[in-house]
């Protein structure tokens, strides 16, 4: 009786073992994926910090190489560029009835 008691005791302690040894396995694992994460987080602000560092340094050259007078003539060119009210509203029209037509009944001709 005396030699099963030692082997159920160095079963026991051996499950033991294996259970802490797991544990610790599982342990660092976790602790090495933690790692990894900080340092791709790190990466990945430091890549964000240098390009907002070169979204600076361009604004700064195009506000530079912009003249307050070739910003003047450009908005004029914008302006004559852009439709009148009389072709909005006709543009706006045409729209709503071609609108008209698809979406709600498109057999209908009186609303072509």
């Amino acid at each position: 009786m005396c030699s099963r008691s030692v082997r159920s005791t160095s079963a026991k302690a051996a499950c033991v073992i294996l259970f802490l040894a797991g544990t610790a396995v599982a342990s660092l694992s976790m602790r090495q994926q933690r790692l990894v994460a900080a340092r791709d987080m790190l990466r990945l602000h430091q890549r964000a910090a240098a390009h907002q560092r070169a979204t600076q340094r361009l604004r700064v050259d195009i506000s530079a190489a912009v003249l307050p007078g070739a910003i003047k003539r450009a908005d004029g060119a914008l302006i004559a560029l852009a439709p009148t009210a009389s072709e909005k509203s006709q543009i706006d029209a045409s729209s709503a009835r071609a609108a008209l037509a698809t979406a709600i009944v498109p057999d209908d001709p009186s609303l072509r």
